[in-house]
């Protein structure tokens, strides 16, 4: 009612001025669109490139305009945009409400100059379902990762048991590479837009992806993704390929020497060791240990082996076989219910390496987490635990360097068991 009194009592100026003084401009546009059609157009085309209010004014005109009369309408016009600027020209075309196959071949036969306007302001989310993958992969390639991300998260939505047919792995794989390392003019949607870049790495699983792709993938997002989504990919790969694992210690560790300082290194090569570090410190599935559970000592011991190798190549060796130790304490026992399992406690006897029985040992306690604590039973569990690695080093006796970094087990365990009974004790003698 208000844009009917307003166009009847001065027309497009005074149109102008309400769209200048609301918070919706568009809206008024489009309103006047139902009421006076084209008969708006010489005072309302030449503001299609516009900003501000009398911009979205002039493109919720042209909105209703399409909407009323279809994609027809917009050729029409621009059939006459011989003097029309870029701006002008991309505005009409982001007026189009719902953007669909017609719109975009429109697009396409603008100069450049319009294209590349109209790709950085498009509204994609209101883009028809058949040609999101199109849109897509413009806006990957326009610098607008980050929106194509959504775009394609959008289509997996709608598009249920039908979407690895529907959505290409390729094209998925290619807009999660260039949000991680760009060109990109969206590294502000980082942050937020950390489902999608789960929801499409867990696309790319479901489809039977290259596994070593996806593993670089969730390397690169490793730091977006460390909270809510596990580098599962990565985590395979890490445990298959030794040579992977040597290049990201490689990352992370200098090379013994090296008298570098973190200083020294670039921002990029700073954010590859601790992507690196990130990736190492999540990797959760040991070599050698099937998805049931069991072990398959000579892929371990190959492993180990291997990267071993590689380390002592590149002269890190000394750190990476702490590390080593580390990520094989999480093995799980095997069939004769000892800890370690058989295959580690044999590369601890024939290893004779220091810094990998430290890491066992301190794995072994790290992969505990968070210990509660009871005032009333102390160092019960404590004890228990000591217990156990006693009983463990006794049947382990005939391989002297596993049985001795049990028994440290055993003590530490014993230690923390008495410093709980004094808690216990301070804790019972301050209740009245």
């Amino acid at each position: 009612m208000a844009v009917r009194e307003v166009l009847d009592g001065g027309g497009a100026d005074d149109l102008l001025a309400l769209g200048r003084a609301v918070t919706m401009p568009a809206a008024v546009g489009w309103a006047a669109g139902e009421i006076r059609g084209d008969l708006l157009a010489d005072d309302l085309v030449p503001l299609l490139g516009a900003d501000g209010g009398d911009g979205e004014v002039a493109r919720g005109w042209a909105g209703e305009r399409i909407h009323a009369e279809s994609t027809d309408w917009t050729r029409r016009h621009l059939g006459r945009a011989s003097s029309w600027s870029a701006a002008q020209q991309a505005g009409l075309l982001l007026a189009d409400p719902r953007p669909t196959a017609a719109l975009l071949a429109l697009v396409s036969q603008r100069h450049e100059d319009v294209q590349a306007l109209f790709w950085r302001r498009m509204n994609a989310f209101l883009a028809d379902s058949d040609i999101r993958p199109i849109v897509a992969q413009e806006l990957a390639d326009r610098g607008r990762p980050w929106s194509a991300m959504q775009v394609l998260v959008i289509h997996l939505g709608v598009s249920g048991e039908d979407a690895a047919a529907l959505v290409d792995v390729g094209l998925v794989e290619a807009v999660l590479e260039r949000a991680a390392i760009g060109p990109s003019d969206e590294s502000y949607l980082a942050a937020r837009n950390s489902w999608e870049a789960g929801r499409l790495l867990d696309h790319l699983e479901s489809a039977g992806s290259d596994i070593s792709t996806r593993a670089r993938l969730e390397f690169l997002y490793i730091h977006l993704l460390q909270f809510s989504r596990p580098a599962r990919a990565l985590s395979t790969a890490l445990a298959t390929d030794a040579a992977l694992f040597a290049e990201l210690f490689s990352y992370v560790h200098p090379a013994e020497g090296d008298e570098s300082t973190e200083e020294d290194l670039t921002p990029e090569r700073r954010a590859i060791a601790l992507a690196g570090f990130a990736a190492i410190r999540s990797w959760d599935r040991p070599p050698g240990v099937r998805p049931d559970g069991t072990i398959d000592g000579d892929q371990l011991r190959a492993w180990v082996t291997e990267a071993r190798r590689l380390l002592a190549e590149s002269g890190r060796l000394r750190v990476g076989d702490s590390v080593i130790g580390g990520i094989l304490a999480h093995v799980p026992t095997d069939a004769d219910g000892v800890w370690p399992a058989a295959p580690v406690r044999d590369l601890i006897e024939d290893l004779e390496s220091d810094p990998f029985d430290s890491g066992i040992l301190s794995g072994q306690i790290n992969s505990r987490g968070v210990v509660s604590w009871s005032p009333t039973s102390g160092g019960a569990s404590g004890r228990a635990l000591a217990e156990q690695f006693r009983e463990w080093a006794r049947r382990v006796a005939d391989q002297p360097k596993t049985s001795a970094l049990l028994r440290q087990l055993a003590s530490y365990d014993e230690a923390w068991a008495r410093r709980e009974d004094d808690q216990s004790q301070e804790f019972v003698d301050r209740d009245p």
